[in-house]
């Protein structure tokens, strides 16, 4: 009996298929000698050839009868004839998560959690006898029409000390999507690698995107891999607003691109996630999984070795070809390039040019030599331009005959006039000062909560992160507690601003753990470096506990030379967040700014 019309395979008839894998297609078949349903997972014929994939889908069946936990599917039996080989499972009536989370617009957080609980208990269990899955991603997850939460497939799990490992050398298995970059770069693995795949597991749940994601047009695996051993991903919470700020720490600490930085066992992710829960609101939604792109490369198992040929033609997207194709397009846009360069050489001063040939030092340089101008605002100068002459029109003189016949009793006049306004300033500055007297008090009462006001950033807890999630030691002083931060410190010093000024963003953000109230916001400065800030951007914003946000200060052209205070009226009643976003074409030295209550 071939395989392809096969309706049984030994006492099992076979019922529909209900999935696809690397290794093999999985039935809903039913055990005609016991009268019950079951679930088959098939090898794939022209696997049956390998004795390699046979011996791994025998190893499976070993690594899978070890684990008997409510939250992993029990392995009935192995079936094994001479052209067939299958597994035996319990039959789950249900979806996979990422089918389960394509069905509604959105979930409640809550729920979420508790699923990823469940999925972790089943996670937990095969780390306690030494299995690392490998392979964890939302088809390997089944939710049952009951609620139950189940996790499949151990076809990649292998044991953490080594032992019983059939993959080659080189070679690469998983799904690159969830794939921790130790497991790429193929270095030593443990149960990190696990957490690694469930944080990007919990961040795909919370947000409804994945973190790291490619089309075959932008590389397909190829740059999924660098995105997930280089890149760090978008803050949760600012994908999903309703995602709590603890959810989005624990989230980004178990897809730390190094293993010490993940938490070190199930354990505490589970405590982490608990702690969650117990501070989360009800009304805190996540969206529906976004689908994936229909032109993105699908894979189950992947080996880099048997599937060489498949990584050529991902290499060869459709954008090399066409840039292959024109190649006077090319030549055009480095022409260009060169020109800008020349013109760039042409437009900047003599300290711009120094500064750009020492491309060790010349920031620094160019910090040091411009730092005090950060410092003293500039004032305009006073108008001292003459009054011009109308041409052709001398001057008037007075003539001396004038002055002779000025009359002495006048003179006596004009000079009494002018020496009253003496006696005149004597009055006020006796009354001034006898009037300050009584004022006085009430000019201490009006400053005095100046002087008492205080910075919330001590006694709350907070976090703080620059552009693409860079952490900033919270021990040291920064640009929200009396620090200060020195942005873009790589541009030249850019004196005004031409058709190749080269601009760049950045942004800092404060979050609090809880909602609070401020009083005031000081933003002490935000100053270019020596430089004319035309062609900059200053946007500083606050988010209240409805993730609204609203804008408190919006500048171009000019810096902040002099602090700025935002008044209680200006703020949100309850602040949650608090971001200020950068555009400038050169170094810009920002902070402190001031949060306070």
């Amino acid at each position: 009996m071939t395989f392809g019309t096969a309706s049984h395979i030994g006492n099992y008839r076979l019922a529909e298929q209900l999935g696809a894998g690397g290794m093999g297609i999985v039935y809903r078949a039913e055990d005609e000698s016991l009268g019950r349903e079951v679930a088959i997972k098939v090898l794939h014929p022209h696997l049956l050839k390998n004795k390699e994939h046979k011996e791994r889908f025998r190893r499976e069946a070993r690594v899978h009868a070890k684990l008997m936990h409510p939250n992993i599917v029990t392995l009935l039996a192995l079936h094994e004839e001479e052209h067939q080989m299958a597994l035996i499972m319990e039959m789950v009536h249900g979806k996979n998560l990422k089918e389960y989370l394509q069905q509604e617009e959105k979930y409640a957080i809550a729920d979420l959690i508790k699923i990823a609980l469940s999925v972790l208990a089943g996670l937990e269990a095969a780390h306690q006898i030494g299995l690392i899955h490998r392979d964890l991603k939302p088809a390997n997850v089944l939710v049952s029409d009951t609620g139950e939460v189940k996790l499949m497939d151990f076809g990649l799990a292998k044991s953490a000390t080594g032992e019983d490992d059939l993959t080659q050398t080189g070679a690469t298995v998983g799904s690159f999507r969830y794939m921790a970059p130790e497991q790429i770069t193929n270095q030593t693995l443990d149960q990190r690698t696990d957490i690694y795949a469930f944080g990007i597991l919990l961040y795909q749940m919370v947000t409804g995107h994945l973190p790291f994601d490619a089309t075959a047009e932008e590389g397909g695996e190829f740059a999924i891999m660098e995105k997930q051993v280089r890149e760090l991903p978008e803050l949760p919470h600012e994908v999903n607003p309703a995602v709590p700020l603890t959810l989005s720490d624990l989230i980004l600490r178990m897809m730390g691109k190094d293993p010490d930085e993940r938490p070190k066992n199930c354990d505490e992710v589970r405590q982490g996630l608990q702690a969650v829960l117990q501070n989360l609101s009800a009304k805190a939604s996540a969206p529906s999984f976004a689908r994936l792109a229909e032109s993105a490369t699908k894979y189950f198992e992947f080996d880099m070795k048997a599937n060489e040929d498949q990584w050529k033609k991902i290499k060869q997207s459709s954008i090399l070809q066409k840039l292959q194709k024109s190649k006077t397009i090319i030549l055009s846009v480095i022409g260009i390039l060169f020109l800008a360069w020349l013109t760039w050489l042409t437009l900047s001063d003599h300290d711009v040019i120094e500064n750009v040939v020492d491309n060790s030092t010349h920031s620094v340089k160019a910090i040091a030599r411009v730092q005090p101008l950060a410092v003293v605002p500039i004032k305009p100068l006073p108008d001292i331009t003459p009054a011009a002459t109308p041409i052709g029109i001398k001057p008037t003189v007075p003539k001396a005959q004038n002055t002779e016949k000025i009359d002495a009793k006048k003179v006596d006049a004009s000079v009494k006039q002018v020496a009253k306004p003496k006696v005149v300033q004597k009055t006020p500055v006796v009354k001034a000062t006898t009037s300050v007297k009584t004022p006085v008090k009430k000019l201490v009462k009006k400053v005095a909560p100046k002087l008492i006001e205080k910075d919330i950033l001590d006694r709350v807890a907070y976090k703080v992160r620059r552009q693409y999630g860079k952490k900033i030691d919270m021990l040291q002083a920064h640009e929200f507690h009396g620090g200060s931060h020195l942005y873009f410190k790589n541009l030249p010093v850019t004196k005004e601003k031409t058709f190749f000024t080269q601009f760049k963003k950045n942004d800092v953000r404060l979050y609090f753990y809880e909602a609070v109230h401020l009083k005031a916001i000081v933003l002490e400065q935000a100053t270019v470096q020596g430089a004319l800030f035309k062609g900059g951007k200053i946007k500083l914003e606050a988010q209240d506990e409805h993730f609204k946000w609203h804008t408190l200060i919006k500048r171009s052209d000019h810096d902040v030379s002099t602090p700025i205070r935002i008044s209680e009226k200006s703020l949100p009643a309850s602040v949650k967040s608090v971001r200020i976003r950068l555009t400038s074409s050169s170094p810009l030295l920002l902070g402190p700014i001031r949060l306070l209550e």
